[in-house]
């Protein structure tokens, strides 16, 4: 693959292109934004808030639509429809994670970085079929780069980060020791990236199999490059095509996928029907020289890593996530199997695959208290070893404070499994941190990303292990003590509120009732 570097003239070439093909575009411009040839999109006239500041007509951008007009060969080894599932990146404010863990949701997603996995209605793929229809999109870009200036897109793909640049940054492309760096985490642990690269892979070879031609057009390299480039910069309208099908359910929109992402958005997109185009709105005011963000949702670094390539080091990433483990001996299982039809068989599936692990997503608290509070209610079941003693309710996932011992033994195994977490990693947070924060450090773009999942990853394991202390520490306390702990806490001041601020206030209202008995 001939390397393209991209220079201002590229960018002016990409500008000139869209405005003669009736986009507006004028108050923003393409700007190196850091040393390895990254780019960002900036304000170059004032921008107020609810201004449409581009609008690029839909025969610009590449749909499923300009995919199989273009490359009708395509069409029979991808239902097109079925893009999106799977997906995760989107202005549209979508995402769950993709995991199958016991707290998992569908994903929903811009842009769409989870596209490799496209979810299965039961029957069984027909031969030769696609594992993603990204491949199909990754598919028409090569093709397209084949054709040279023979091509409609020419300006566009030219503006695309070169292999160089996507194999420094994008996870397919690390070696062996690039992943060591992954230890313990989440994407280590699920075998995230050699499951991605396995799937890219097979599409390649289903693809150089069914287009005789395709291999002479692509090396393997090329189509993790195409791969890569699609599953980061494909804007996805799930949402909006369910109230109108005219909608695009996906598309490849040149000069709006250049805008770096930012939490909370600054900027939202939308496709304008009526004027047939996509559209970036500011929901702030732009001065001249401010960069312009796109948001692509509420990710975690496990997933910006994964399919970005790039990570965000804040105090605690709000948006990131980690697993835990809950291992079943056999004692337990059989227990749960008695549990289960306490709860009408629906509290969980103890005869399925691979019950003697359980893994639950934790989230912060600030962000989806629900991940942890679903962990909770699980364990209040989990640690009551007579069935004679469950509560009498009919969705274990939503189960409330039971008792004092029940909180406290639920909360020492919670503790527990923090702790075991934490021994996943090959250091500790302490030592991360001051290795990340190194001057000098001489980490590459690999390792620092790698390492900054491994730090919000810990952090977030600490955050839980510290409530579970301070809440053994409050519960074991008189309860006219605890009231006046209590009685001077808020929001503002209290850490775990979402803990603090109800479960306490459960047990004293239920130790109350009982005293009065």
């Amino acid at each position: 693959m001939s390397e393209c570097h991209r220079t201002a003239e590229v960018f002016d070439g990409l500008c000139a292109w869209l405005r003669d093909g009736g986009a507006s575009c004028g108050k923003v411009g393409v700007r190196q934004m850091g040393e390895e040839g990254e780019y960002g999109v900036v304000c170059t006239q004032e921008i107020k808030r609810g201004e449409r500041f581009l609008t690029v007509p839909v025969d610009l951008c590449i749909t499923p639509d300009t995919v199989l007009e273009a490359c009708p060969q395509l069409g029979p080894l991808v239902n097109l429809d079925r893009l999106l599932l799977g997906h995760q990146h989107t202005g549209e404010a979508a995402t769950a994670d993709d995991a199958d863990t016991v707290d998992g949701t569908p994903p929903n997603g811009r842009r769409d970085c989870n596209g490799d996995d496209l979810a299965s209605s039961g029957e069984s793929p027909p031969a030769l079929q696609l594992l993603s229809g990204h491949s199909a999109v990754a598919a028409f870009l090569l093709y397209e780069r084949n054709k040279g200036h023979r091509s409609k897109w020419r300006n566009y793909i030219a503006s695309l980060p070169p292999l160089s640049l996507v194999r420094r940054h994008h996870s397919v492309f690390f070696s062996d020791k690039d992943l060591t760096w992954l230890i313990g985490t989440t994407v280590h642990t699920r075998g995230e990236v050699k499951r991605r690269k396995q799937e890219i892979m097979t599409d390649y070879a289903i693809l150089t199999i069914a287009l005789g031609d395709f291999s002479s057009v692509a090396s393997l390299e090329d189509f993790m490059w195409a791969r890569c480039i699609v599953g980061s910069r494909l804007f996805s309208f799930l949402r909006q095509r369910q109230k109108d099908a005219t909608c695009p359910l996906v598309m490849l929109c040149p000069l709006a996928d250049i805008l770096n992402h930012k939490m909370p958005p600054e900027s939202r997109w939308y496709f304008d029907a009526c004027e047939g185009c996509f559209v970036l709105e500011a929901l702030r005011d732009f001065t001249v020289g401010e960069e312009v963000h796109d948001s692509y949702g509420p990710k975690a670094n496990r997933l910006l890593y994964l399919y970005y390539g790039f990570t965000l080091l804040d105090q605690h990433h709000i948006h990131d996530t980690v697993d835990v483990h809950v291992d079943l001996s056999e004692e337990q299982r059989e227990l749960w199997a008695a549990k289960a039809r306490h709860f009408s068989g629906k509290a969980i599936d103890v005869d399925g695959n691979n019950t003697h692990r359980l893994t639950f997503r934790l989230a912060w608290d600030s962000a989806d208290p629900s991940l942890y509070q679903r962990l909770m209610a699980f364990l209040r079941i989990h640690v009551i070893t007579d069935v004679d003693e469950l509560p009498s309710i009919s969705d274990m996932w939503s189960v409330p404070p039971i008792s004092v011992h029940n909180e406290l033994l639920a909360l020492t195994h919670f503790q527990q499994l923090c702790a075991d977490a934490l021994k996943r990693y090959p250091a500790s947070l302490q030592d991360d941190e001051q290795l990340l924060q190194r001057p000098g450090s001489p980490l590459t773009p690999p390792q620092r990303n790698a390492l900054v999942v491994r730090i919000g990853e810990q952090r977030l394991l600490r955050h839980y292990e510290s409530m579970c202390v301070r809440a053994a520490d409050v519960l074991n306390r008189p309860a006219v003590e605890v009231r006046r702990w209590l009685a001077k806490r808020t929001r503002e001041n209290t850490t775990h509120w979402d803990y603090f601020g109800t479960v306490p206030h459960q047990l004293l209202e239920m130790t109350s009732q009982t005293d009065n008995k």
